[in-house]
């Protein structure tokens, strides 16, 4: 009895420290922050490299785009996965370009012994077959008017094949000035069938944004949102960008979308130097960010959407999923 009674607690004390060990686990997803580093550039060519990081960089995620995509995971320093960029296409090493010279250069370039050194012909062949008596003149005329016949006869072959090429443009200017009005009504068919549809949508959502208890749907999902996404703003932001151009326009266009980004980054919280000026053509630019959020807020707004059944008839209204 003793024994199966000191199993039992040997039993529980496991199960309660597994139990507390995932409840830790959970705590520590949920409240540990998520690290997350953004670096963009473009020099010569684009280079982009994220890393996620968590629990003092126990996991570290990091993917590089540089001519190829590279992802490496690492877990206590250990690496579990990795996906390696492209790499160039390399030669085979067994031979080498020397080696194959070389090789070409040590065969001997011999002639075969079927084939005859001497390719003339012999002299009881040619007296067997005597030259004709036709003289040079002669030969000349015959060539001539065999080309002329020639040449004749590829006009008139060019004339047919121009007569039949305009006779079938012809059948298809035709067939298009006689397709004209069926076109015309098929695109009148789906002109109207498109602005049917977006009266329609039109008229849904008006009547949907209009209906009873739809302010008080739509603030609370706003708040929600607001709530689940105030975790993901970035905690530091630097942008650096730079153009040089001859085109005088193009510089003044920078300088003009520089100051419309100003107050919209004094909102973020971003660090920005947007310089432009005369000169060769050449674009730099840099992007850093930084991010730090744990996953408690994203996740309970989450689920106050989810459980909350006004608010969840209202979603599903929206995305038309029931009328």
């Amino acid at each position: 009895m003793t024994v199966f009674l000191s199993v039992l607690k040997i039993t529980g004390i496991v199960l309660a420290a597994i139990l507390l060990l995932l409840i830790l686990i959970i705590l520590l997803l949920l409240f540990w922050p998520f690290g997350i580093r953004l670096r963009a550039g473009k020099k010569e060519s684009l280079k982009v490299d994220v890393l996620l990081h968590y629990f003092f960089h126990a996991l570290r995620i990091r993917a590089v785009y540089e001519d190829g995509l590279k992802i490496t995971a690492r877990v206590f320093g250990i690496k579990v996965y990795e996906k390696p960029g492209k790499k160039g296409k390399e030669k085979p090493e067994d031979e080498s370009d020397d080696e194959l010279n070389e090789k070409f250069e040590d065969e001997p370039h011999e002639k075969p012994e079927d084939e005859p050194s001497d390719l003339s012909v012999p002299e009881d062949i040619k007296e067997s077959f005597p030259e004709n008596d036709v003289s040079q003149e002669e030969r000349s005329g015959k060539k001539a008017s065999l080309g002329n016949r020639k040449k004749k006869r590829s006009l008139k072959a060019r004339i047919r094949d121009l007569i039949k090429k305009c006779e079938k443009a012809a059948d298809k200017l035709e067939d298009t000035l006689t397709d004209i009005p069926f076109t015309v009504d098929e695109f009148e068919d789906k002109a109207e069938k498109k602005f049917e549809e977006a009266f329609n949508t039109i008229e849904y959502y008006d009547r949907i944004l209009n209906s009873k208890g739809a302010d008080e749907s739509l603030k609370k999902l706003k708040k929600r949102l607001k709530g689940a996404l105030k975790p993901l703003r970035p905690k530091r932001t630097d942008i650096y960008f730079y153009l040089s151009s001859d085109d005088p326009e193009k510089v003044a266009k920078v300088w003009e979308a520089a100051g419309m980004l100003l107050p919209l980054l004094d909102e973020i919280k971003a660090r920005a130097d947007i310089d432009a000026g005369q000169g060769d053509d050449d674009i730099k630019g840099e992007l850093f960010m930084r991010f730090s959020f744990p996953l408690f807020p994203i996740v309970w707004n989450a689920l106050l959407i989810i459980t909350d059944k006004k608010l969840k008839k209202f979603i599903k209204l929206l995305k038309r999923e029931e009328t």
